[in-house]
């Protein structure tokens, strides 16, 4: 067990990433940075670098450009691990998920 959004514990996360086909064969088109870290805690941030479904690079994270910057209190983190958060949230999007137009003209 590692270190909750440490570098040991981002690697971790991306080799469970990676070994999930569901996730990288649904994902084959994205490619992103993603940085995440503890509300007041960002210089202390990992992030994920993802191609075309995969992660290719972990690491500390630094001021750079993200596509996506993941931020929670250490309690709300906790409850998204949990599934606390997720399930809510999911629920309450559900009814506009038909509705919602993600793509980039």
């Amino acid at each position: 067990m590692y270190k909750f959004l440490s570098e040991d514990w981002i690697k971790d996360y991306a080799e469970k990433w990676n070994s999930n086909e569901k996730l990288t064969k649904e994902l084959k088109d994205f490619s992103a940075k993603i940085k995440y870290f503890v509300e007041g805690k960002e210089d202390e941030g990992v992030y994920i670098k993802v191609e075309n479904g995969k992660v290719v690079e972990t690491g500390k994270a630094d001021s750079g450009k993200y596509d996506f910057v993941l931020w929670a209190s250490q309690e709300n983190w906790k409850k998204l691990a949990e599934g606390d958060i997720i399930n809510s949230f999911l629920y309450t999007i559900n009814p506009f998920i038909d509705h919602i137009n993600l793509s980039v003209n």
